[in-house]
């Protein structure tokens, strides 16, 4: 990884600190494993003096890059560059897929200008910012577009693309949303997943371990012909229509935790679980039960996502096992 790191008028943070840490990194190291990403170098340092104005276009980004290359501010990249671009608070970020902040937090993408291909990762500010939530903080955010423009350069490489877990989204940073790792430097980044982690017996699948994790998830299976592990395949036949998962929960250590539920797309269905008063549910490694989600009579064919969220008592971690029916 050749990273180039680029900040604006009014931005604060340590990026140029985050860059020369983030290359040479144990995380960096852990994270990119799977896929052939490992140490690399932190080419140079851009704190542009320009001020951004209330709103940049991805082709403004796009334009900044090669027009700055071409005037030799920037170096030229190679196959293995990458520029990672955060910036200021005020700032309003478009792209083709929406506005930052609103429809996502942050992205990579790719162009060819002038002789050059480019891979670029763009992070904005959010309002409320760290404060706010973790998911809101830059250096999180730019991990997470960091790995994936390494590990998905062009949209098609390391992704999934069919399943229940699509729903998270089809990269390795989409799949550990929400999981952090307090690095060593002070910067607080994101858990990336690992197929290596995924396939061992108990161990979370988000990458690096923190020490003395407990790591608590479900599985599920359902009962429906034609179905298997976290999908259902059924009918449309106009009629109400159940859908059976027998669910069984496990956890790393004797620890109690919590389950939930949120429908991540899909026409509006319901949830019950016979075996008890309803959600949450209080659950220890080795628990069972069944969840029906019953679709209403006329609910018209679609995809339905659902995502089962394990927490602990303080709602502190989470976790989530996503389920799919296909109604066809």
């Amino acid at each position: 990884m050749h990273l180039v790191t680029l900040t604006f008028a009014g931005e604060s943070y340590d990026v140029a600190g985050f860059g020369d840490w983030v290359v040479g990194s144990d995380w960096l190291t852990a994270v990119g494993r799977d896929y052939g990403v490992g140490h690399g170098t932190h080419v140079a340092h851009l704190a542009s003096d320009a001020g951004t104005g209330p709103t940049v276009d991805d082709s403004a980004i796009q334009a900044f890059l090669s027009g700055n290359v071409q005037s030799g501010a920037l170096p030229a990249p190679d196959a293995q560059t990458i520029y990672l671009l955060v910036f200021p608070s005020g700032t309003l970020l478009t792209n083709p897929t929406g506005t930052s902040c609103s429809n996502w937090l942050g992205y990579h993408s790719s162009f060819s200008a002038n002789g050059h291909s480019f891979l670029y990762a763009v992070v904005p500010t959010c309002p409320g910012g760290e404060a706010a939530r973790a998911s809101f903080s830059w250096s999180v955010i730019a991990s997470h577009e960091l790995v994936e423009t390494a590990t998905d350069p062009g949209g098609s490489s390391w992704t999934l693309d069919a399943g229940a877990w699509t729903a998270m989204g089809a990269e390795d940073g989409d799949l550990c949303r929400g999981k952090y790792f307090q690095s060593d430097a002070g910067y607080l980044v994101q858990r990336m997943w690992s197929n290596s982690a995924a396939a061992q017996a108990n161990a979370s699948p988000c990458v690096p371990f923190p020490p003395g994790e407990v790591y608590f998830n479900l599985s599920a299976q359902a009962v429906a012909s034609g179905s298997g592990d976290f999908e259902a395949t059924v009918s449309s036949s106009g009629a109400a229509q159940h859908v059976t998962f027998e669910v069984t929960a496990w956890s790393t250590a004797p620890d109690t935790f919590v389950l939930g539920l949120s429908q991540l797309a899909g026409p509006p269905i319901s949830v019950s679980v016979p075996s008890s008063g309803g959600m949450p549910l209080s659950l220890q490694n080795a628990s069972t039960f069944q969840l029906i989600v019953t679709l209403p009579a006329g609910t018209p064919s679609a995809d339905i996502d659902l995502a089962l969220l394990a927490s602990d008592d303080g709602f502190v971690s989470q976790n989530i096992a996503p389920l799919l029916i296909h109604l066809n």
